[in-house]
């Protein structure tokens, strides 16, 4: 399964159109939009030291017996991730400490496993494809396209024994898909998990003034609203800072309002 699944209990039943979402009905304040859900076979890849930082937090997690560097919740998870660890776990016990893709890079590769094994369309994925992303390729200077031939690099580096890859100017649109539409996923205590994409929450436009916000439970992303939305109003988040200063979407708010 590629990517998460939506679960529609709440609130208003969201339409979409081409590129965003409305609401289907009014909606108040702190009202939960939707939910869209990552699993434990699904492309989210956790920082190292995966998803747990001081060793308090490792306790009563599995982890596994080959690389000793990957953690779960329990045996369900770990077995539930194995498709996607196996492309990692033999590069991590040969690398080592010398183990250190990207984040980035590593949900590319999961995303790309996923896209040759996968035989149906997700829930999520009828809604859009990776594929059908926005990548604004075109507004990409050279430095950042630098930086992603830097993880194209690395991708090839770390995974060449285990995927099959597209051609080189199709992973430059791929990575710059993620860096436009991966999300960071955080705790309670807005501590870093990892990333994820979430193709039905990817298709919310985004704002410095946002009408809704995405918040996790785990690996749940949830939009609630942060102000009372209209029926057939759309429903736009706050720019989403995954990848922080170095996102092309700040500097061009940086650009504007120095101009201002």
């Amino acid at each position: 399964m590629l990517f998460p699944t939506l679960l529609y209990e709440h609130a208003s039943i969201y339409s979409t159109e081409p590129r965003f979402i409305q609401t289907s009905t009014d909606t108040q304040y702190c009202t939960l939009e939707f939910e869209s859900s990552v699993k434990p076979s699904d492309p989210v890849t956790r920082s190292q030291p995966t998803t747990v930082q001081g060793d308090s937090r490792k306790e009563g997690l599995s982890k596994c017996g080959k690389c000793k560097q990957a953690f779960y919740c329990n045996v369900d998870c770990q077995r539930g991730d194995w498709p996607m660890h196996k492309l990692e776990c033999s590069s991590m016990c040969i690398f080592k400490e010398n183990w250190d893709p990207s984040e980035t890079v590593r949900l590319t590769a999961r995303i790309i496993a996923k896209q040759k094994t996968q035989t149906e369309k997700t829930a999520a994925e009828k809604l859009l494809t990776v594929s059908e992303f926005e990548s604004h390729l075109e507004k990409l200077d050279n430095e950042k396209r630098e930086l992603i031939q830097s993880d194209i690099d690395a991708l090839h580096h770390f995974y060449s024994k285990h995927l099959e890859y597209p051609d080189n100017a199709a992973l430059l649109v791929l990575f710059a898909q993620v860096n436009c539409n991966g999300f960071t996923i955080e705790d309670e205590e807005l501590s870093h998990l990892g990333s994820a994409v979430f193709p039905d929450v990817a298709l919310m436009n985004h704002s410095c003034c946002p009408n809704v916000i995405v918040t996790y439970k785990g690996t749940l992303a949830e939009v609630r609203a942060v102000q009372e939305i209209n029926a057939g109003d759309e429903a736009i988040a706050i720019m989403e800072v995954a990848h922080g200063k170095d996102h092309h979407y700040i500097a061009e708010i940086k650009k504007e309002l120095e101009e201002k």
